[in-house]
């Protein structure tokens, strides 16, 4: 499989898990104590967050909310399989662009998609954890900081490949 076709099956992959997951868990956005849906239990950072949010999802007339968040999880794996091999694969492909000088760095950070799939693999875990057994203090937090940083590395790969092309452009510029 080409470089090109193998990174339009992983964005196709990466789109079609984001509007299934996004239909699927629509319902539990419908709560004011989780209005991102299953994000807003990512982002739990307390137990007191967390447990309201569960509580929510367990008490409200909503049928089957806490199997809904169980089965929008188990998905997510599949998603972070789509998404963080997608990113690693184009992040190296725009590496390649880059002067010599500067592709070991670039490369370098085509390891923060698949950084960020590991903590969003670990982040899942503790929300599942806290699904079957309630929430805890510990658990809130733990999940919380694999959810900040997955975030914050996702984010990083997105600008530095939006920005990418400028500094290509800059160096080609720089080279003659």
């Amino acid at each position: 499989m080409s470089q090109r076709n193998l990174l339009l099956f992983l964005f196709a992959g990466t789109l079609i898990m984001t509007l299934l997951m996004r239909w699927h868990g629509a319902p539990l956005s419908r709560f004011p104590e989780s209005p991102a849906g299953i994000v807003s239990l990512e982002l739990a950072k307390t137990k007191a967050t967390t447990a309201a949010i569960l509580s929510a999802w367990r008490e409200r007339p909503v049928p089957n909310t806490i199997a809904r968040a169980r089965q929008n999880t188990w998905l997510d794996f599949a998603f972070i399989l789509f998404y963080s091999l997608f990113l690693y694969t184009a992040c190296t492909v725009v590496a390649r662009s880059f002067h010599p000088a500067h592709q070991s760095a670039a490369y370098s950070l085509a390891l923060l998609p698949l950084l960020a799939g590991l903590l969003d693999v670990l982040e899942n875990a503790g929300m599942l954890w806290q699904l079957s057994r309630g929430a805890e203090e510990w658990m809130a937090r733990a999940t919380w900081c694999c959810a900040l940083l997955k975030f914050t590395l996702l984010l990083a790969v997105v600008v530095w490949l939006i920005c990418s092309p400028v500094w290509i452009w800059l160096g080609k510029l720089q080279k003659g």
